[in-house]
């Protein structure tokens, strides 16, 4: 392809503000966005004011004795350090660079990163063209904030999340204003971007959140140059490539790399964590094992509940307090237990040499209680819905059992032999439906931590997908082994291996996040995050004055809509440089606080703190001095209605 010519306007056209278009290079040309000395002096105020108001006025709080969560994630660390394996409520990174530093350092180093999220949002305004004092506005608000200030004593990841967030805001911003010309410098913020967004999906995965908003946002900045009739195509294939190539690839592979990392750290097991994991992953951690390829009657297993987190089928010496006030069976995390062993039977005599395939009939004998795992008619006394029955053990080690006794094990390969780690269904014969197990759990008063099973025909396979496990091989038959499991040795960055076994660690972090750390606990309400309240009116309005930007970003969208008038001439509708850049840095403010704060309305768990909200509310403490500047560039004197409104807040806040 040839490449396209560079065209200058035509005679009698408008130019500048007027022009039919928006030059790429207009940002570079116009030097908005730049610094000077006085952003130097500004930089070192924050960096000195807000250690010294720390360390003098907050120094019992740093002193103090560390807190449940501080503890958890010290004990994280301590793990990494012994190479221990863990499921970890935050990312790897995190994790990696806090194990360098000393336990009794790490406030100390909170307050640093802090310090540097100040920083980082004062170049932000600045990056959009505001001037110094305006763009002061947001550095001021954040630190005077209690939350934030608590965040800054913490041994928490938050401080470390807080300055990548607003370190990438940053660099995206530079490099948006860097002159199209500069292939060199925009493909090394580009490459920086990229990096900081790796690191920052891997502090906290919401910053994957944070790496799709700036991936949307180049969309625009890639059709704007498109558009420019003075760059040839070449050009443009320069500048996409530099600006936009790194940003898409570089943060995955950051990601993976210190993923693979924590994997191959991994080299002791932690039998609390490891028992949430698959078989094939436990083998990572213990060695590989030899498994019997069929399955004799007499054998001793557990079976497994693959969509649960540990998911071990179990029976209890208790009873339902309703139904058929049989025996209870559920599926427990617990691994390393009689109660979840269950021995196979055959239900015909006949049976009894061969070994089990799915065309057999088997009876699951607990091996405790010696009751056998049944099916009834009677509802479940937890879910209680009509067309779920009950699963229960019933009888003594005497009892032979009838056709609700009697279990097929289905698989996909039809009279095959069965084998251990094998997926299977449980079709009760009597009832005619399977057995499945969702996240409802028994009730705290049963003193019981374990989930719901049901029989229900039919079953979505999702939840009635079970794993048999021999634990010991039945005296009968004479069973041939092989190894099973991933060999630690021969995993590498490129093998397959690796990236099963690092993408079920991520799966069941979730999983873990969720049923576990986080399943009976409650924390404040999602749709409340933007108007909290605080006796403090200024640290109320500083706090209110996010939301209060959107709400008026939102009023001008609609004036806009309103006031469009299609029929008007193209000129009289252009925007100046200034305007453009408004709208656009705008809208990019808006759209990245809502999906920062949208996918917590997504989780699953009501454990969440307003903490979480900082990204949003960053994002929306930019657009108010977005709009603030716009408002103060219309019209200076509308900076003495603000001067007296702030004297106000601080007057009440004094009273």
């Amino acid at each position: 392809m040839a490449p396209k010519e560079s065209r200058k306007p035509e005679e009698g056209t408008i130019e500048s503000d007027t022009c039919a278009y928006h030059s790429a290079n207009e940002l570079s040309e116009k030097g908005i966005g730049s610094f000077n000395a006085v952003d130097v002096m500004i930089l070192l105020v924050i960096a000195v004011t807000f250690p010294y108001y720390m360390f003098n006025y907050r120094n019992d709080l740093i002193e103090a004795i560390y807190s449940e969560s501080e503890t958890k994630l010290i004990d994280l660390v301590t793990a990494y350090k012994e190479g221990k394996f863990y499921l970890t409520f935050t990312g790897a990174f995190s994790i990696q660079l806090l194990s360098f530093l000393s336990s009794h350092n790490l406030r100390y180093v909170s307050i640093c990163f802090s310090t540097g999220t100040l920083m980082n949002t004062y170049l932000i305004a600045r990056r959009y063209g505001i001037n110094q004092i305006i763009s002061a506005i947001p550095a001021i608000s954040i630190g005077i904030l209690p939350n934030f200030e608590t965040l800054s004593y913490s041994v928490t990841v938050e401080p470390l999340f807080l300055y990548l967030f607003t370190l990438a805001v940053y660099l995206w911003n530079t490099i948006r204003i860097q002159s199209v010309k500069s292939y060199g410098k925009i493909t090394l913020l580009s490459l920086t971007l990229g990096v900081v967004l790796g690191l920052l999906s891997s502090t906290k995965f919401i910053g994957i959140i944070t790496w799709l908003w700036i991936l949307c946002i180049c969309v625009p900045q890639a059709w704007n140059l498109i558009s420019d009739v003075t760059l040839s195509t070449c050009d443009i294939i320069m500048i996409v490539c530099a600006k936009f190539f790194f940003i898409a690839t570089i943060p995955l592979a950051v990601f993976s790399i210190i993923q693979y990392n924590q994997l191959r750290n991994w080299s002791v097991d932690s039998p609390e964590y490891s028992q949430y994991m698959s078989s094939y992953f436990k083998t990572y951690l213990r060695g590989r094992e030899g498994i019997p390829t069929t399955i004799f009657y007499g054998s001793t297993v557990r079976i497994r509940h693959l969509n649960s987190l540990g998911g071990y089928l179990t029976s209890y010496n208790m009873s339902y307090l309703g139904g058929s006030q049989e025996q209870v069976v559920a599926v427990s995390d617990v691994e390393d237990s009689e109660w979840n062993q269950w021995v196979l039977e055959p239900s015909s005599e006949s049976d009894r040499l061969r070994p089990l395939t799915e065309t057999h009939n088997a009876l699951l004998r607990h091996k405790v209680t010696h009751k056998l795992l049944r099916a009834s008619t009677a509802k479940p006394p937890i879910s209680e819905q009509e067309y779920d029955k009950e699963i229960s053990c019933t009888g003594d080690e005497e009892y032979k059992g009838d056709r609700d006794e009697h279990w097929r094990l289905e698989t996909t390969k039809l009279h095959e032999p069965l084998a251990t780690h094998i997926k299977i269904q449980l079709r009760n014969i009597g009832q005619s439906c399977h057995a499945l197990s969702h996240d409802l759990k028994l009730p705290s008063h049963w003193e019981v931590d374990a989930q719901e099973v049901v029989c229900l025909d039919p079953a979505t396979k999702k939840y009635s997908t079970w794993e048999i496990n021999v634990i010991k091989p039945g005296s009968i038959g004479n069973p041939t082994y092989t190894d099973y499991g991933v060999d630690r040795a021969a995993i590498g960055f490129f093998s397959c291996d690796s990236w099963k076994l690092i993408f079920e660690v991520l799966c069941r972090q979730f999983r873990y996040d969720y049923l576990v750390e986080n399943f009976s606990e409650t924390g404040g309400k999602i749709t409340l995050w933007p108007f909290s309240l605080d006796e403090n009116a200024l640290v109320m309005h500083s706090w209110m004055s996010s939301i209060v930007a959107v709400a008026c970003w939102v009023l001008w969208m609609l004036f806009l809509c309103v006031r469009a008038n299609p029929w008007s001439s193209g000129e009289s509708s252009l925007w100046s440089t200034e305007s453009q850049l408004l709208f656009d840095t705008s809208l990019e403010c808006v759209f990245g606080w809502w999906m920062h704060y949208y996918v917590f309305a997504q989780s699953k768990h009501d454990n969440l703190s307003v903490v979480q909200y900082f990204p949003s509310y960053i994002l929306g403490e930019v657009l108010f001095v977005l709009i603030l500047s716009a408002v103060y560039n219309w019209r200076k004197s509308s900076l003495t209605v603000w001067v007296a409104y702030l004297s106000f807040i601080c007057y009440k806040a004094r009273m």
